[in-house]
């Protein structure tokens, strides 16, 4: 004879001389279940300031919990999700909170809640999305975190966390997202993030950690979204990066890079984003990035590239924005760019560009920004072609050899720029 105490799962043991037996006992009361989500429910309320939040509609009443704002409940009642975003919550989390054994979701991101996050968080054995991203939360990243064997999603970005991320959190095998940055979490980059093999967004900016980018990050097959900001990588681009070909956003910005890009970028048919500005890279600009079709945005200016821009990028006719300004790239502006009939913007300032303008940039209907300027060996006048850019703003062509002609026409097509820096052509 069993007794039953509450809800839960223990083992009862049974000896007699020499014989014995084993049995799970599973006791559940759904009421008694739901009343128990009801009371951790009641605490979370009252510890961060509930009497004050922007949206507080049916709490600590006694209608069904699913029509508390922000409870969402399975059909037993059972609270599966706790989604209060920018809703004015204060004071810190409770630890009671780590009773919701069915708890999937819990979104508190853009609010003050403070203090740690609770260990008790780790008990939560079916929480498959977690953001605390944008609040006052301080302390360390808890191991027990890396009991979340289910947690696909783990956003902390703009916390006010600290010290190194537990190795535990390698235990999160199902994790597709990880964001995290604006804090003071320091360190190298885990060894166990390029086993987290599931992985599709990673964002990792602004903070204390350090690289470099290992030959494994190639293992992250899934990976759709890298972006690496403000982080002191200091090492090279891995020619492993050419494995992950579902990926779609490649940004590695201010990171201290240095070395070539590597041409298996060019093996990335779904890249959309390709960011790598504000490095020490070194290299020519492969010709294997014109195998990029999906491109749109091309982002490589403030590093110490070399060589001529490679005629092969007039074939990515998704491009929208071109920034390789602040470089030392050689050689003409290639005609080719002409047929990127969607550019919006084409910024080759700062480099060592020369030769005239081509007349073909004239097919660049789209075109709102012209950035051409700190480029002293760029010459002549500029084509007439160029007055059929009826969507251009800003025409950058200060401190070069390029001028606009004095006629009619391109008095009334510089009439509808916002922004024109540089010179006429002299009678």
């Amino acid at each position: 004879m069993v007794k039953a105490t509450g809800n839960g799962t223990t083992t009862v043991t049974v000896t007699s001389g020499e014989a014995s037996g084993r049995a799970e006992v599973i006791v559940y009361d759904r009421r008694a279940a739901v009343s128990a989500d009801r009371t951790v429910l009641l605490s979370f309320y009252h510890a961060t300031g509930g009497s004050r939040w922007r949206s507080n509609e049916n709490w600590d009443s006694t209608r069904p919990l699913s029509e508390w704002a922000g409870v969402g409940t399975d059909e037993e009642g059972r609270v599966v999700a706790l989604e209060l975003p920018l809703n004015r919550l204060g004071g810190r989390i409770p630890p009671e909170i780590g009773k919701l054994d069915r708890l999937k979701t819990l979104h508190l991101h853009r609010n003050r809640v403070t203090g740690p996050i609770p260990s008790e968080l780790g008990d939560l054995e079916n929480l498959e999305s977690l953001r605390l991203d944008h609040t006052g939360i301080e302390g360390t990243v808890p191991p027990e975190l890396g009991q979340l064997t289910k947690l696909r999603t783990l956003n902390l970005f703009a916390a006010s966390l600290g010290g190194t991320l537990p190795s535990e959190l390698g235990n999160l095998t199902s994790l597709t997202t990880l964001v995290l940055g604006d804090d003071g979490i320091e360190g190298p980059l885990p060894a166990w993030l390029w086993d987290l093999a599931g992985l599709e967004v990673v964002h990792i900016i602004s903070n204390r950690m350090t690289g470099p980018l290992p030959p494994e990050i190639g293992q992250l097959v899934n990976l759709r979204e890298l972006v690496i900001y403000d982080i002191p990588l200091r090492g090279t681009i891995p020619s492993s990066i050419g494995k992950l070909a579902d990926l779609e956003v490649l940004s590695l910005v201010e990171t201290d890079l240095t070395g070539s890009i590597p041409p298996e970028i060019g093996d990335l048919p779904n890249l959309t984003v390709l960011s790598l500005a504000a490095n020490r890279l070194i290299s020519e600009i492969p010709r294997e990035v014109g195998r990029l079709r999906a491109l749109i945005n091309l982002e490589l200016y403030g590093n110490r590239l070399t060589g001529e821009i490679p005629a092969e990028l007039g074939d990515l006719t998704n491009l929208q924005r071109i920034f390789l300004s602040h470089n030392s790239v050689t050689g003409p502006i290639p005609p080719r760019l002409g047929n990127l009939r969607r550019l919006q913007q084409l910024s080759l300032g700062g480099n060592n560009l020369a030769g005239p303008v081509p007349p073909e940039l004239g097919n660049l209907g789209e075109l709102i920004v012209l950035g051409l300027g700190w480029n002293s060996e760029l010459t002549g006048p500029l084509p007439a072609g160029i007055t059929r850019l009826s969507s251009l703003k800003w025409l950058y062509l200060h401190h070069t050899d390029l001028c606009v002609p004095e006629d009619s026409v391109f008095d009334a097509w510089l009439a509808q720029l916002d922004t024109f820096t540089g010179s006429r052509c002299s009678p």
